[in-house]
């Protein structure tokens, strides 16, 4: 064991990134297997779509190479002129309906908050693929990282509210 991580860690970072992505895409597929099965003898829709999405995800893996991508300059205005639409609709809502202390309008309001800080980081990794030069990707993993922060946070706080309010019942 101790020689096979010694072999990986001599490995190149492009090399090891590929090796993570192989043991990724052969992940994905068998976990899509097991969701299809579960599918099948537990009837539910859910099993089957997130089987069918697991396989296009494993699929497209292999068809890909490499994670750099060249995106019209449309196509990146779009995804940024949803990610902000996204945010302000969240920040609205959250401002309209902040006197309301229902669980599901407060679990609403806070999810869909989580979906926009999410469609924010990809608006900034969108971006610097389209118009940064040689950036170091390690920027869109720190923001990442403090989004899921912020949303373990959300997730946390939506746990602590509804145990309250279960409380004062």
């Amino acid at each position: 064991m101790k020689d096979m991580i010694q072999k990986f860690r001599a490995l190149e970072k492009k090399d090891q990134l590929i090796f993570f992505l192989i043991c990724s895409t052969i992940s994905n597929f068998f976990i899509g297997i097991i969701k299809f099965i579960f599918s099948l003898t537990i009837p539910s829709l859910w099993f089957f779509i997130n089987a069918g999405f697991s396989f296009v995800l494993a699929i497209c893996r292999l068809l890909t190479k490499g994670t750099n991508t060249n995106m019209h300059e449309y196509i990146t205005y779009l995804v940024a002129l949803i990610a902000f639409t996204s945010i302000g609709t969240a920040i609205y809502g959250m401002i309209k309906y902040k006197r309301n202390q229902e669980p599901i309008i407060k679990g609403i309001k806070i999810t869909n908050f989580a979906n926009a800080l999410t469609s924010i980081v990809l608006t900034q990794v969108v971006l610097l693929d389209t118009y940064a030069d040689g950036y170091d990707s390690t920027l869109n993993g720190y923001t990442g990282m403090g989004v899921s922060l912020i949303i373990i946070g959300l997730g946390l706080y939506m746990i602590i509210s509804i145990k309250k309010d279960n409380k004062v019942l």
